[in-house]
């Protein structure tokens, strides 16, 4: 089933019933097809066409919904971008894909408008709200004779209903071709798993131009004819007041989210509350078991990425579970540990998590050599080393690629290095994941300056104001780590990112940069859980 037919069949099932909760808002499944089509005729009058490609901008808010599934009934095709992104990385994804409209709102488009004369495909930019910075179209004028309409156009469960950029060990992000029959299949496993009923609500936090919220919770919503939450991001300050205001019966997680809720001080309403469960991943088994203790809800663990959609899981009902595995292979898929030679191992035995069957990516936006090579012998190759038990169940150990994943975010290591050291005075840098409580992972970046230069001409803060300016700011370094000489190599030159991993004090020369923020310039590893609010839409 494609996109358009999965919200049409919605629709003609219970057209009056709320689909999407936002803020003050109720949107009924007819009302919210309405905005669809108004705006799917836009894109029409426009000159856009199954096949093109229009890029959404754009932070947690209806109209990116209504938006994405305008594209998908006309059988085009949306790219969605991280609104944390700084224009280079704009110009870079709206170049790549072709991008012939891009989608903002007046917070955003000023950094559309600096780089949109670089980007010479680009027809159209257009913002959903009046920005007083740029002379641009606002869409609610633009749609507003708009018919409701709609010519039927062939679309098939293979076509290509997005592109998703996701970083890759290359440096520069891939994009992922996402077909129709990737939604549809996720959001009915996601519905299966979960044990979604038609009269419950599903709560996101989390960023819908990532995989997560997309697939899990607006499919999930979509094809379970429930109710969707969408929220703007995650904060703890108003987390008991979302709660008891829209009462999910599920809210989706990372990591953080629940590192986060497990350091809150105690609340009364946390003793009477009925959420059944969460989905999601990337915490520890401890964490989890603390979480199900205090709020008395569920957490259901699953594994899976931009290219394969969910793959492991386990189950709310009715199906097997094991408290901190990744549970098991999901309908549709086969999952397997490899050796370096893709030779499948033994229960225990430690290597690559590798997967096939439906949904899966198309392959990687005009990389055809990387996508041969990720899915050699018919399995996609993760980079994700793990284990299987006896029983099956599978264990994540850590990441084979050189990708760290900070609060749901995949940041490329070598993004990050290529940056700092195109800073004129540093002579090489490493960059490297190491462990953090509540992210999961903090970048970490270590530098060797070039002759004459020292921590004193090249001060920790000037690397980071470097960073802030042509980075995302989840992918700037926490911590930076000054080398005299050279960094660690092995005897064929490689850098030994383990030894830098290695856990080190504040005496022994670290700087973190949000104790420098907390405590005046000090600048200690010690680390504290002081966050109210986890921005994870700017999660991963």
């Amino acid at each position: 089933m494609n996109m358009r037919e999965c919200l049409e069949k919605a629709v003609a099932k219970c057209p009056g019933k709320i689909f999407l909760y936002f803020e003050n808002e109720e949107i009924t499944y007819r009302e919210f097809d309405i905005h669809v089509s108004r705006r799917a005729n836009y894109f029409l009058s426009t000159g856009i066409h199954k096949g093109d490609v229009v890029a959404l901008f754009l932070p947690n808010c209806p109209e990116f919904l209504y938006n994405w599934f305008a594209l998908a009934k006309i059988g085009a095709i949306m790219v969605p971008i991280n609104t944390s992104c700084k224009a280079s990385e704009v110009q870079y994804i709206l170049k790549h894909s072709e991008a012939k409209i891009v989608i903002s709102n007046a917070d955003l488009i000023e950094i559309i408008f600096r780089i949109k004369t670089l980007c010479e495909q680009l027809r159209e930019v257009i913002s959903i709200d009046f920005s007083p910075h740029c002379r641009v179209g606002v869409l609610s004028n633009l749609i507003k004779d708009a018919s409701t309409f709609l010519p039927k156009i062939e679309i098939a469960d293979s076509d290509t209903a997005s592109i998703l950029y996701t970083s890759g060990t290359t440096g520069s992000p891939k994009g992922c071709i996402l077909p129709h029959e990737f939604y549809t299949l996720t959001g009915r496993d996601f519905v299966q798993l979960n044990a979604i009923e038609t009269e419950e609500r599903l709560m996101t936090f989390l960023p819908l131009f990532h995989m997560a919220a997309q697939t899990t919770t607006t499919m999930g919503a979509l094809v379970g004819n429930a109710s969707m939450i969408l929220i703007d991001r995650f904060s703890a300050s108003s987390v008991w007041e979302q709660f008891e205001k829209f009462k999910p019966a599920l809210f989706s997680y990372i990591g953080a989210v629940l590192a986060i809720l497990d350091n809150l001080p105690g609340d009364p309403y946390e003793q009477t509350l009925k959420i059944p469960r969460c989905y999601g991943g990337g915490a520890n088994g401890e964490l989890i078991k603390r979480i199900e203790t205090r709020f008395n809800l569920k957490v259901i663990e699953g594994y899976g990425s931009t290219e394969d959609g969910i793959v492991l899981s386990n189950f709310y009902t009715d199906g097997p579970r094991k408290v901190g595995s990744l549970g098991k292979p999901v309908f549709g898929r086969e999952v397997r540990i490899f050796d370096e030679n893709d030779r499948e191992l033994p229960p225990y035995e430690h290597g690559e998590i590798v997967v096939r069957g439906t949904p899966m990516m198309s392959g990687y936006f005009k990389d055809p050599e990387a996508t041969t090579e990720v899915m050699r012998g018919g399995w996609f190759h993760t980079g994700d080393h793990g284990y299987m038990d006896e029983e099956g169940f599978f264990y994540f150990l850590g990441r084979k690629k050189d990708i760290l994943r900070r609060a749901g975010e995949n940041i490329s290591a070598v993004e990050v290095e290529d940056v700092i050291r195109s800073h004129p005075k540093v002579f090489d840098v490493a960059v490297v994941g190491v462990p953090d409580n509540i992210r999961g992972e903090e970048v970490k970046a270590c530098i060797v300056l070039k002759s004459g230069e020292t921590d004193a001409t090249v001060t920790p803060n000037d690397i980071i104001s470097f960073c802030q300016e042509r980075l995302a700011y989840f992918k700037v370094p926490r911590y930076l780590e000054y080398f005299d000489s050279d960094l660690p190599r092995t005897p064929t030159n490689k850098v030994q990112k383990h030894v830098l991993k290695k856990e080190k004090f504040p005496d022994d020369g670290i700087f973190d940069r949000e104790e420098e923020r907390k405590c005046g310039g000090k600048g200690t590893i010690t680390q504290k859980i002081t966050e109210s609010t986890l921005d994870i839409s700017s999660p991963g």
